[in-house]
């Protein structure tokens, strides 16, 4: 794989059981916490987990986290082998989809996406991109040493 695309506003939301409503009552500062945190711990894991750091080691190799909204403090957090993006006035899941459409179609095939968006995940299918349940993937970052919920 090339690219590994991260749909963050629905695995921060899931992860940490934080619904878009609460988002946009609280004006995004429980998510963006989240968020950030979520960003810092991962990257953590792509240094610890062997298959993941030769990834990212890798030249030409992309780790991008979508958000949905404004830009926000996480962007501090995007330094290194991971970028952060917002949305803007799209949905992250616009974003993501945008991103891979403007890829050639060889390098579609070098995406995997990771959400629990089925219906997201469908349309990424549809342009030739991977896609993979992160349950898998949170599972592996306990295994690391790496706890999800230490701060929150």
């Amino acid at each position: 794989m090339k690219y590994l695309i991260i749909d963050g506003s629905n695995l921060v939301r899931k992860i940490y059981g934080f619904d878009a409503e609460e988002a946009k009552k609280e004006g995004y500062r429980t998510d963006t916490a989240n968020s950030a945190l979520f960003v810092s711990i991962f990257k953590r894991f792509l240094r610890r987990c062997p298959e993941l750091s030769a990834f990212c080691n890798k030249a030409n190799s992309f780790v991008e986290v979508y958000f949905d909204g404004k830009p926000r403090d996480i962007y501090s957090s995007g330094a290194g082998a991971v970028v952060c993006l917002c949305s803007g006035r799209k949905t992250s899941d616009e974003q993501i989809l945008d991103r891979i459409a403007t890829l050639s179609p060889l390098d579609r095939r070098q995406v995997l996406l990771l959400t629990f968006d089925r219906n997201l995940a469908a349309q990424a299918r549809g342009l030739a991109a991977h896609t993979i349940n992160p349950v898998r993937i949170i599972e592996k970052i306990g295994q690391f040493g790496l706890n999800l919920y230490a701060y929150v």
